[in-house]
């Protein structure tokens, strides 16, 4: 039992079905949950996180490992192809996480718009500030059309990736169309960001295809010019 419950959750990792940041029950519901002993769950957990696919929260719980680096990139697409704008902070990879603002769903016509969808329909929204060593980086306002994301609202995106999550359900962007611009800091995003209102803010508005051709997502996105350096580059 230890050794296919133990296999059973490496398998869910490594496939995506867990996912970097999601939540496992605690030791005592895992174990009633698959009618095993507390210690046999306990051992079980262990094994994982020595193994690195686990790791404990103090007070929170037990979660799937994320990668303690990170580096946050911007794509671009221009009328010309992939013209490969990347957008760093400090050139230095980063520990990313996530403060979730508000979530929920819409039927607002201006985002069915911008998704292609019917009026009327369903979106999932998803707004959150994005952090890099615990410092404001960007806020993200994000839409996603909800039928093609079932169950969405149970994942917690504060500590689990929206890409890592979009992958696994074979939705990932593959074809984007973006706006870009220096605007002055909005009161709001300026304090969620830290900055003084009218500080510049990059300002960026993504349309998102998946490798179907099909729109996926819809983003706004305000980041600290103070910290990101733009690097723009033709492809031939």
């Amino acid at each position: 039992m230890f050794n296919r419950l133990y296999e059973g959750i490496k398998e869910y990792i490594d496939e995506g079905r867990l996912l970097p940041g999601e939540k496992l029950p605690g030791e005592r519901e895992f174990a009633e949950i698959a009618g095993i002993s507390r210690g046999t769950a306990r051992r079980i957990y262990t094994r994982l996180r020595e193994e690195g696919y686990l790791t404990v929260v103090r007070g929170s719980g037990t979660y799937v490992r994320r990668s303690e680096q990170r580096r946050m990139n911007f794509e671009f697409l221009s009328e010309t192809g992939n013209s490969g704008i990347t957008a760093m902070l400090n050139s230095y990879k980063l520990s990313i996480s996530s403060k979730v603002l508000n979530r929920g769903f819409t039927d607002e016509s201006f985002f069915t718009n911008r998704l292609g969808l019917d009026e009327g329909s369903s979106v999932f929204f998803l707004h959150r500030v994005r952090y890099g060593d615990g410092e404001p980086l960007v806020v993200e306002y994000t839409y996603l059309p909800a039928d093609e994301f079932q169950g969405i609202e149970e994942m917690d995106f504060s500590r689990v990736s929206l890409y890592d999550y979009m992958d696994a359900r074979d939705r990932m962007p593959a074809y984007f169309n973006e706006r870009f611009m220096i605007i002055d800091a909005p009161e709001r995003e300026g304090k969620l960001l830290g900055v003084n209102p009218g500080d510049p803010l990059y300002y960026m508005e993504f349309v998102c295809f998946d490798r179907d051709k099909q729109r996926v997502e819809y983003t706004e996105s305000y980041a600290r010019c103070d910290k990101f350096q733009l690097n723009f580059s033709n492809r031939v």
